[in-house]
């Protein structure tokens, strides 16, 4: 203490200042400068230090937050996006479908539903009630219940039944159907005519085109020939030909029966047989006429008409006649 000018003045030591015409301790730490105010003590802290116990304090919270002291603890206040981590305002952000946090010094993000973590993002990633999606390297995976496949991103059915395979070309359903199936109303379903000719759906029924001489039978190309003279068909499941003038069905061909204008034709156990009208008999096939009038019968032997005359009676003009007794 000395006086100056009848002035007292006290010249403290380092960390005490005068207060009330006393040294008077005034001790801010290293990081800030001490003054009374009012008789208060009061600390001037360098940037990132706030007064705590009486002692300029690092408090630093990092660019982006603001940091303050409460109860004797350090608080962050960081901006929208920034949480604490390692005492500093650090980014915190996975976009607004999705909340975020630290755990263990980790970034974790809380998506809603149908979002998954992309690129530190909440990203849509929905594929449908039929399927799980996921990102894989970067990109969207779908992972689709059975008979359901990706199209525009979402599990969709493709099932074409247990006789073909299910694509999507150019966002169209494509059915792989097996052997002998065909798609009919979505679904690979049996289409089969047998070898000798083709199947096809149309207005949703089955109709096959079947080779020359084949015919549908029971839902197969039969063979339905009556040969070059007659045509066949299928009547309650039998077969029918409908033979040409002059030709009958024999070993199921339509085959030559003429017995000529006098006489009906027909074949018998295979052989044609010929029925003629009266005073015509069989002859080179055909009914010819074989009279020999009343008193005699006629026939053909080798090809020749012969006349087999009654008693007194004699061929003339190719008849049975009457002898003369004179």
């Amino acid at each position: 203490c000395s006086f100056e000018n009848e002035e007292k003045t006290c010249n403290c030591e380092t960390g005490f200042l005068v207060k009330d015409g006393k040294c008077t301790e005034c001790d801010c730490g290293p990081i800030g400068t001490c003054s009374f105010i009012n008789g208060d003590k009061t600390c001037n802290c360098e940037t990132a230090f706030l007064v705590k116990d009486g002692k300029c304090t690092e408090c630093d919270c990092g660019s982006n937050g603001t940091c303050n002291f409460e109860n004797g603890e350090k608080t962050c206040n960081c901006e929208t996006g920034f949480l604490v981590k390692y005492g500093k305002c650090t980014e915190c952000d996975c976009g607004p479908k999705g909340t975020c946090s630290f755990t263990n010094g980790d970034k974790t993000c809380n998506c809603e539903t149908a979002f998954l973590v992309k690129d530190g993002k909440c990203t849509e990633c929905d594929c449908g009630p039929k399927g799980t999606c996921s990102f894989t390297n970067g990109d969207k995976t779908c992972n689709c219940e059975t008979a359901f496949l990706v199209k525009d991103g979402t599990c969709t059915e493709c099932d074409c039944g247990s006789n073909g395979t299910c694509s999507f070309e150019n966002g169209e359903k494509t059915c792989n159907c097996e052997t002998r199936f065909l798609v009919k109303d979505g679904k690979c379903t049996e289409c089969d005519c047998g070898s000798n000719g083709t199947c096809s759906f149309e207005n949703g029924e089955k109709t096959c085109n079947c080779e020359t001489g084949f015919l549908v039978k029971d839902g197969k190309c039969t063979e339905c020939d009556c040969g070059s003279n007659g045509t066949c068909s299928f009547e309650n499941e039998e077969k029918t030909c409908n033979c040409e003038t002059g030709f009958l069905v024999k070993d199921g061909k339509c085959t030559e029966c003429d017995c000529g204008p006098k006489g009906t034709c027909s074949f018998t156990n295979g052989d044609k047989t010929c029925n003629c009208e009266t005073a015509f008999l069989v002859k080179d096939g055909k009914c010819t006429e074989c009279d020999c009038g009343s008193n005699g019968t006629c026939s053909f032997e080798n090809g020749e008409k012969t006349c087999n005359c009654e008693t007194r009676f004699l061929v003339k003009d190719g008849k049975c006649t009457g002898r003369n007794n004179k």
